[in-house]
Order: C-alpha cells, then structure tokens, then sequence
C-alpha cells in the first residue's frame, strides 16, 4: 500500500514540475451533443444507438494541467425488445439518465491547437423510462461514475468519448461534441 501512495504522489509531483506555460482564460462553458450506446445486456433486448445531450461549465487552474467543473447530462440506453403473442411484435424502450456531476480533468497540451485530456466526473443519476415500459427497471437517483477521453481542437471544439455507470439497464457509451466558449489561449 505504501509503494503505490508513493508512486501516486511521485506523478503528481511529476505533473506539478512539468505544468504548461501557456496561459488559458480562467472559465469556459461547454454545450454538447452526441450519441449513446447501451453497455449493459438487458433482458436480451438489442442495444440501439440513442440521443445525449448536455453542458458543462469549468474552471482552468493557472499554471496548471488541471481544470475542475460542473456538469448536466441526459443520456439515453436505447433497447428494442421482441415479444411471440398471436404476431411477432417489437416495443423500444429508452432509459434515461440525468446526472449532476463534479468533473476533473488533465489536460495534456492545455493552450494549443491540439490538447488530449482525460478526465472522471462524480456525482447523481437520476433514472426514468421514457416512453413505453417492456421491462421494469428502477427508477431511482444513484452515484454516477463518469470516465472520460478526448481531444480539444483549436482550443475550442472538443470530441469526448465518455462512459457512463450508475445502474444496468442505464450504463452506457458516449460520444459527443461540444464547443467550449470561453477557455483558449489568455491574451496578454
């Protein structure tokens, strides 16, 4: 346990000598769309791709990699069921997600034309099937875990392929694209 406390501590102290010099305005705020697929087998429905949506608002740390936020998100595990009665029918059934969140986020080459990031949001999900129901699922608030992976370009368009857990039934695979107004390169 002490070797791995002091690894972690040697790559922050890492991170912390090797921070960037290029300087980002303090605050941005990004809006997002894109799309989900379900992660979790449900009740062998067959996964659909579906909508997301959602918009976060951050804070850049100066002369730091680092930048913390907050964040909405609605996304949607998408299912199509087959039921054998008298005819052969099929019935979708989208399970939403609404999260608050904290994010973190490191990013690699904050300033630049091109900066890769990866990141982890915390925080609540709250559950609920839109539409028709084929399978009862909980619908109830639970802690959502949010990893994530992307890329800003031209330090304002930003493609993330993210993950999110909180119950089966609602985990799923994001990718969106969002544009973050504010952040970029400090004049001055």
């Amino acid at each position: 346990m002490r070797k791995h406390l002091l690894l972690i501590g040697a790559l922050i102290a890492t991170t912390c000598l090797y921070a960037q010099t290029t300087r980002v305005r303090s605050f941005e705020f990004e809006p997002r769309l894109g799309i989900t697929m379900p992660l979790n087998n449900f009740n062998d429905g067959d996964k659909f791709i579906g909508p997301t949506l959602g918009m976060e608002l951050r804070y850049n740390f100066k002369d730091s990699p680092f930048d913390i936020g907050m964040a909405i998100d609605i996304a949607t595990a998408v299912y199509d069921f087959e039921f054998f009665d008298e005819v052969c029918f099929s019935q979708e059934q989208s399970n939403r997600t609404a999260v608050v969140s904290l994010t973190g986020d490191y990013n690699f080459l904050q300033g630049r034309k091109v900066n890769p990031f990866v990141g982890v949001g915390l925080g609540v999900a709250f559950h609920k099937v839109v539409h028709d129901e084929a399978y009862p699922v909980s619908e109830s608030a639970k802690m959502a875990f949010t990893p994530r992976v992307g890329v800003e370009l031209w330090r304002h368009l930003r493609f993330t392929l993210s993950a999110g857990f909180s119950s089966k039934g609602y985990n799923n695979l994001r990718l969106t694209v969002g544009y973050a107004f504010g952040g970029g390169k400090k004049k001055g």
